[in-house]
């Protein structure tokens, strides 16, 4: 099973090569997911190919890297239970790739394989001047303050991204990924439904009143 499959390379390149001034305004709209899912459009759904669109440069980021993680989600107390590394700053024409065993329940990428399903998030670790290293994970409740660090775009189906499904975004860095799509898409919470509610009831009663 190949690592990275040619025409997924030949697709990545072309997009690096296209979207050298792309910025989060152009995006799509944040789909608010907190985890991706692997989705193969080839017929094999055994791997995600990742590659660095844009790094936006900060004079306090001396390195940084991006993987995926395996979590469980108890009644929402998430866990990480695995990360693997997908690319960093010395990858490759800025690119990586994960290759999935959806029959063992694992994934791959250079010398490391961990135990995960086909659903997954996605983690930027990196070191400022300080030294320090900081992870920021796509569910927000592992990062500290309950920070919400990343943005997650549905691009599938979008010409203009050569193939991506996905685009994972921070302050610092964007990432496509292809044959990966945003996981959960969040329910409204019942105050909200219940303004709509509300509102709807609201509006009725407006719309009597003219008659």
């Amino acid at each position: 099973m190949n690592t990275i499959k040619v025409g997924k390379v030949i697709m990545a390149i072309m997009a690096i090569m296209a979207i050298n001034v792309l910025n989060l305004e152009a995006l799509p709209l944040d789909s608010q997911s907190e985890y991706l899912v692997l989705t193969d459009d080839d017929g094999i759904h055994d791997d995600i190919t990742t590659f660095e669109l844009q790094y936006n440069g900060s004079s306090n980021i001396n390195s940084w890297s991006i993987g995926i993680y395996e979590f469980t989600d108890n009644d929402g107390v998430v866990n990480v239970e695995d990360t693997l590394k997908v690319m960093d700053d010395t990858s490759y024409f800025g690119m990586g790739s994960a290759t999935f065993n959806t029959t063992l329940g694992t994934a791959s990428s250079g010398n490391e394989t961990i135990n995960i399903d086909e659903t997954f998030g996605m983690y930027f670790t990196w070191t400022d001047d300080d030294d320090n290293v900081i992870t920021w994970y796509t569910h927000k409740y592992l990062n500290d303050n309950n920070d919400d660090r990343f943005q997650i775009y549905d691009v599938f189906g979008d010409d203009d991204y050569s193939g991506i499904h996905t685009i994972v975004a921070n302050a610092y860095l964007q990432v496509g990924v292809i044959d990966a799509t945003p996981g959960n898409v969040p329910v409204p919470e019942p105050a909200s439904c219940l303004l709509l509610g509300v509102g709807l009831i609201g509006i009725a009663g407006i719309m009597k009143a003219r008659k």
